[in-house]
């Protein structure tokens, strides 16, 4: 574990629930004295609900739109009655204060909701306290975008332990110009190969490779496709498919965050993933149908049907996809490093996960909005809640963690961090992996070539940066 421990030191880097109308510019404080104060909490009250944590009558309201993932209606059992007893716990010891959950945000529709986050920021009515997709947090940083609301600093209410206690990379990845720490890295996950061991004796390094196991499970009749992946409009779609361009040695931004993907070197590597990926679809490898899966639900469901030997996606499927296809099928899943396009490239694994941000601009509001938020997302208690289904971004946490009995491939997702390499911090990285993301389904469905498809990416986010 203590292998594991450097590892991670030195890491690179559709439904939704809308519960009440947000209240603009975060929460409401009174300083009334009523008898909300001297409310009493009994035994067997219920202080977790859909649509509010904690007393309902309190004085002082959060405004919170969280990640259904990380809420206790999440799909995944063990999260949820985590992060429900950790709300207990907080709700109990604030009986004056109340969390107003204003959305949550589904999985299938994070793009979506980033936006709706940035948006809320400019109009100056974001909520509180927001779950972020950790691909957008940059967005929310840039200073020539004319938020009414920004990101509040952590660092004048947490310890210096407590600062150090991230590792580096994650500490550094929601740091802003100016030092200060504006958010909380959740949890991480890395995207990974996971491919079927009862066909192969070992996973393949190459895409060549990948490509030769294939095509020999498919003239024995023990294969129909050979690898599924998300190819929609989704985030997932890019963060899958850059680490063969990353590994490859590609850049998406310069150190001063202009965009640089589609520029020299780097848009010759491009070019080639995204070959690639038209190869695999002209040579029965990958159905051109991965262009309509945008959620990991589409995804399960389609593995479903095909077992195939391969499926490039994230470590925490392990979660899910034993529910679809039942646990004997899964036993013969494992998890391997992402193919490399060429022969002796060290592969890479992109980490990712969701990270949190205090909105409230209101002083008083915004320390009971971070003590909520550090009492169950934080901390050792709440980092372990967290991390449940994902990997802690926590030193202590990290250091003594051991897989749960229920998620056997924990561990090797853990010893993918040798490999994870975190998206830049940069404001543009949204912009180029909404414009690749139209790209890679266009290339998929073959409705423009790969040189086309990234000419147009390209065209399209230096529109945007140039404004």
């Amino acid at each position: 574990m203590k292998k594991l421990l450097n590892l991670m030191v030195i890491v690179g880097a559709g439904c939704v629930l809308l519960f009440t109308a947000c209240s603009g510019g975060g929460g409401t404080s009174s300083s009334g004295s009523s008898n909300q104060a001297a409310w009493t909490i009994s035994q067997n009250a219920n202080l977790v609900k859909p649509e509010v944590y904690g007393n309902p009558n309190a004085e002082n309201t959060i405004t919170f739109w969280t990640y259904r993932v990380l809420s206790p209606s999440s799909n995944y059992p063990r999260t949820a009655a985590r992060i429900t007893e950790r709300i207990e716990s907080w709700a109990r010891k604030n009986p004056d204060t109340k969390v107003q959950v204003d959305i949550e945000i589904p999985a299938e529709k994070t793009n979506e909701f980033m936006v709706k986050i940035y948006e809320s920021m400019k109009a100056g009515n974001a909520p509180s306290i927001a779950h972020v997709d950790s691909f957008f947090l940059p967005k929310l940083l840039d200073k020539e975008a004319g938020f009414k609301q920004t990101p509040q600093a952590f660092d004048p209410y947490l310890t210096k332990g407590e600062l150090d206690n991230y590792f580096e990379s994650y500490r550094e990845f929601c740091t802003d110009e100016n030092g200060s720490m504006i958010a909380h890295f959740v949890y991480t996950d890395v995207r990974v190969l996971w491919y079927r061991k009862d066909l192969m004796d070992a996973p393949p390094k190459t895409w060549d490779e990948l490509i030769s196991i294939t095509k020999r499970l498919q003239s024995q009749g023990r294969a129909t496709e050979g690898i599924l992946t998300q190819g929609g409009r989704h985030e997932n779609t890019f963060f899958y498919f850059v680490n063969m361009f990353w590994a490859a040695g590609g850049e998406l931004v310069d150190a001063s965050g202009k965009p640089v993907f589609a520029e020299g070197r780097n848009k010759q590597i491009m070019l080639d993933s995204l070959k690639l990926y038209k190869r695999l679809v002209d040579e029965g490898i990958m159905p051109s149908k991965v262009a309509s899966i945008a959620g990991s639900g589409d995804l399960n469901a389609a593995v479903n049907m095909s077992m195939p030997p391969f499926i490039l996606t994230g470590g925490w499927i392990d979660r899910t996809l034993p529910l679809v296809i039942g646990d004997e099928k899964f036993e013969n899943y494992a998890i391997a490093p992402i193919p490399t396009l060429q022969a002796g490239q060290r592969p890479v694994s992109g980490a990712g996960g969701w990270s949190m941000v205090v909105l409230e601009q209101d002083p008083k509001l915004r320390a009971k909005a971070i003590d909520f938020l550090w009492h169950v997302y934080g901390g050792v208690e709440g980092m372990l809640a967290a991390s449940e289904d994902g990997i802690p971004t926590f030193k202590n946490v990290a250091e003594n963690w051991v897989s749960t009995e229920t998620s056997r491939t924990k561990q090797e997702s853990f010893e993918m961090l040798q490999y994870a390499r975190l998206r830049p911090a940069a404001a543009s990285y949204s912009d180029i992996s909404l414009a690749m993301q139209v790209a890679i389904g266009e290339v998929i469905l073959g409705t423009k070539t790969p040189e086309q498809a990234l000419d147009d990416a390209w065209n399209e986010v230096m529109s945007v940066y140039n404004l």
